[in-house]
């Protein structure tokens, strides 16, 4: 269902892809334009207004010749200001629609050679005045009176369209005639429909004002009063029982009508025609719309009550409370209440706007096919021309008269003729919203969405559907795939929905702070980077350190993943249930697995896999337990409590393969597996490793003296020792000086380097 007319800007970058958006105002499409050709200035431009987009694969062509530059259809051409100039001629066809070369106002400057507008590379314009074959009733006119074939097709008539708008080109005579014509078949009636008549009048006859009409007092009356100011006016009443229900308006005021109208097609054009855009300008200043109406009822009030009207309404002005207004005027907040009711009626009754406003919104709500905002209400209907002034008050007024069967809803700020009351709004988009939030929908393409989303609005609100949709979808996030169709990654504001939303439209996996930088400058959002590594931490896989992606990241298709997970399984069990394991160690388990995908695998794959398709308990930090409900449960062994426990186990120091041999037997290791000096763990010589007190001559309470005397020997000596000095200079301690360089490190006044030495910390 089509809706509003829109500005369309479709963007082709150096990659030959793509971009559409949507705007509603010229400034906002020139940003999108300037952002685009700033960082790609061979960027190619289609700007549109219309109801439908264009396609982009039928400007192929023309993007290629023109890069860097904007080309205009011929609806977007005639919409842009004065400075903004383009080819007089058109420079291609594109689908039957002349294209146009912008040629200022887009950020650069520069004409087209007009020679190859018509016969260069795109010669599908032989002839840029384009013509139409006569059709309708006009052909059937000329077939008629074939005398008159020239001139008619002079004055650019060819079709009923074209007859309206040019018709006062012709002769007077010939402008009765097709006038009579077009009326044929309705003056065969003599009780013809006065509705029907006014409609297909030709204009010299609908564009006549009730004014200049000899019609009685009573009749005149009557139109005014009902907003009809000239004859096509009558036209826009669906037939004549709904003239007939207007007040004191009966049979004979029909006949009076009619024998008004057959009048005029008798009297013919009262002027010529190049005066028409006199009488046009004359019969808008005598036109009253329904501001003219209101000011003109207020003319009576008092001059208190005026300005607690204007004041209460905010009548080009800001709208104050009852409490301000009264304490203005000395009066009551409930004083102020009745003068603004008493003053309400009396606008109603005075303008006689029950009918006028209920059924004339009505009937336009009716016609239209899209939303009608307030503001707009004066091109369809110039009685309302220049009500969004008084919207407030025109607010009430419908409230008053409309009988809850025409609403105005407030919408994103703009009011809207509505068949719903703002709270049914309200309640709508909250349903819509909930809808899209379901997790069944994530990943759904929005050709499926969209509909189910748009079908919650009943016959009364379905041309609502673009106005809602947006409305439902503001904090849903679309993602464009490869094939071009646009799907639902999620809906909300948090962090979570944002890295989903990145990571969707990235080709491979990204560290979290590359994220974070996407997120602020795209979207705006001030998150912490560790916010950002959490949330990704929450909803993708980490496919090395610090960088996550997707499912649709994964190098190994997945079949194959889940016979990964399967595969290690039925080996884990071949141990005891009791012991953990490390992704690292189910690598060595998947070499006897010759698969062609081994080379794209790595401890980061092996977890994605467990975590999707194994029965494994994870453990966290890539550790896993065949069964958390046995031996030694679901708690992680920390790789130093592992060796404590080894430590102890073996009652004597033990060398550092060893303690990883035996740490293996209970818990998994990544290949970087090491032991540090940590108490109670303590090197006691070179790659041998024991308990501190357990397995050291010298005791925890004489260890501290020890340390001093360390610490005193470096502050005197340079700030550094190595493990030779070390041994020379306190060669008569009861301990090596690899357990010397041991048990200082545990001291916070000393670090040790990648060199081997043992220095003091600079504060």
């Amino acid at each position: 269902m089509r809706h509003f007319i829109k500005i369309y800007l479709l963007v082709r970058n150096n990659s030959n892809e793509w971009n559409v958006s949507i705007h509603r105002d010229l400034q906002d499409c020139l940003n999108q334009w300037k952002s685009a050709y700033s960082g790609d200035p061979k960027s190619f431009a289609i700007y549109h207004v219309g109801f439908d987009r264009p396609k982009t694969r039928y400007f192929d062509s023309v993007a290629d010749k023109f890069a860097g530059h904007v080309v205009l259809t011929a609806s977007a051409k005639y919409c842009l200001p004065s400075d903004f100039r383009s080819s007089r001629l058109p420079i291609a066809m594109i689908d039957d629609t002349p294209v146009f070369f912008a040629e200022s106002g887009w950020g650069y400057t520069q004409e087209v050679d007009e020679s190859n507008c018509v016969t260069g590379s795109f010669g599908e314009i032989e002839n840029p005045q384009l013509k139409s074959d006569p059709s309708g009733f006009v052909l059937e006119f000329i077939n008629e009176y074939p005398s008159y074939r020239e001139p008619i097709i002079s004055a650019d008539i060819f079709d009923t369209p074209s007859y309206m708008s040019n018709e006062m080109f012709l002769d007077r005579d010939l402008r009765i005639l097709m006038g009579r014509y077009l009326l044929r078949n309705l003056l065969d009636n003599p009780q013809f429909d006065v509705c029907e008549f006014s409609k297909t009048s030709p204009p010299w006859i609908g564009s006549r004002s009730i004014d200049t009409l000899k019609v009685s007092v009573r009749v005149r009356n009557v139109f005014l009063a009902n907003g009809i100011r000239q004859i096509y006016d009558i036209g826009k009443i669906k037939g004549e029982h709904r003239l007939l229900n207007l007040p004191n308006y009966g049979k004979t005021s029909i006949d009076e009508t009619r024998r008004v109208l057959l009048s005029l097609l008798e009297e013919g054009p009262i002027e010529q025609q190049i005066d028409q855009r006199n009488t046009e300008e004359e019969f808008a200043k005598n036109v009253r719309t329904l501001k003219d109406e209101i000011d003109s009822a207020m003319e009576n009030f008092s001059d208190r009550n005026t300005e607690i009207l204007i004041k209460r309404f905010g009548l080009n002005c800001e709208s104050e409370t009852l409490e301000r207004i009264g304490e203005e005027h000395g009066i009551s907040r409930e004083r102020v209440r009745q003068i603004e009711a008493k003053s309400l009626r009396q606008i109603i009754r005075n303008c006689s706007l029950e009918s006028r406003l209920q059924n004339g919104l009505t009937d336009l709500y009716r016609k239209t096919k899209y939303p009608i905002p307030v503001a707009g209400l004066g091109v369809l209907d110039s009685w309302y021309e220049g009500v969004s002034a008084y919207s407030q008050l025109f607010k009430l007024l419908v409230e008053k008269v409309a009988n809850e069967e025409i609403q105005i809803v407030d919408i994103e700020g703009i009011h809207y003729i509505a068949k719903f009351t703002q709270e049914h709004w309200i309640g709508l988009v909250r349903e819509g919203k909930q809808l899209l939030s379901s997790v069944g929908l994530e990943g759904k393409p929005i050709t499926y969405v969209k509909p189910l989303v748009v079908n919650l609005l009943d016959a009364n609100s379905a041309q609502f559907s673009d106005l809602f949709w947006d409305a439902c979808a503001s904090n849903s996030y679309f993602v464009t795939k490869e094939s071009g169709e646009r799907i639902l990654v999620g809906t909300g504001r948090g962090a979570e929905i944002l890295v989903r939303v990145v990571l969707e439209k990235s080709n491979v996996p990204l560290h979290y702070s590359e994220v974070h930088r996407i997120v602020e400058q795209e979207y705006g959002r001030g998150y912490d980077e560790r916010r950002i590594h959490n949330a990704l931490a929450e909803v993708a896989y980490l496919y090395n350190l610090g960088v996550y992606g997707l499912d649709k990241h994964c190098p190994i298709p997945e079949f194959e993943m889940k016979g990964i997970a399967k595969f290690i399984e039925k080996e884990v069990s071949k141990f005891s249930n009791t012991r953990q394991w490390h992704s690292q160690e189910f690598l060595h388990l998947l070499d006897k697995w010759n698969r062609p995908f081994s080379d794209r695998l790595d401890k980061y794959i092996v977890e994605i896999a467990l975590r999707k398709y194994s029965s494994l308990l994870s453990l966290g930090r890539m550790t896993w337990l065949l069964d958390g409900g046995s031996g030694i449960g679901s708690r992680r062994l920390e790789v130093r409590d592992s060796i404590v426990k080894v430590l102890n186990e073996s009652g004597r120091p033990i060398s550092t393969s060893e303690i990883r041999s035996r740490v293996e037997s209970i818990r998994g290791v990544s290949e970087h597996f090491q032991v540090f000096d940590i108490d109670p763990i303590v090197r006691v010589g070179v790659g041998e490793w024991g308990l501190n007190d357990r397995d050291l001559e010298l005791k925890r309470p004489f260890q501290c003296d020890l340390i001093d005397r360390v610490h005193s020997y470096l502050q005197d000596n340079g700030g550094c020792i190595d493990i030779d000095t070390t041994a020379q200079v306190f060669r008569n301690e009861k301990i090596s000086p690899w357990t010397i360089f041991s048990l200082c490190k545990n001291d916070p006044r000393f670090s040790s380097n990648t060199s081997q030495n043992l220095c003091l910390v600079v504060n």
